[in-house]
């Protein structure tokens, strides 16, 4: 079925509009997922703490064989990764 110049024009908008609004939703989530990493990598930081604070003697043992189990780089609390992690770039159009 052919479509009229006015309703090819119609189309386009709504088809942009419902384009911004999935860029919109895509960006909010992936703020709220780095929101979250942030958030997680913090807890992470603080539980470090608690185990280095709480049990001394034990602790360089304890956080390597966490990081040795979680499949992590290997490079446990004392290594360059130091259990931080780099953030993802934003893909582009959706930076700051």
């Amino acid at each position: 079925k052919e479509l009229t110049d006015q309703q090819k024009v119609e189309r386009r908008e709504r088809n942009r509009k419902h384009a911004k609004r999935s860029r919109l939703r895509k960006k909010f989530l992936l703020e709220s997922l780095q929101e979250q990493i942030n958030g997680l990598q913090s807890e992470i930081e603080s539980l470090k703490e608690i185990i280095q604070r709480e049990c001394p003697d034990k602790a360089e043992s304890l956080l390597s064989s966490i990081y040795n189990n979680a499949g992590g780089s290997g490079t446990g609390p004392q290594g360059s990764a130091s259990g931080n992690f780099t953030p993802l770039p934003m893909p582009s159009g959706f930076g700051p």
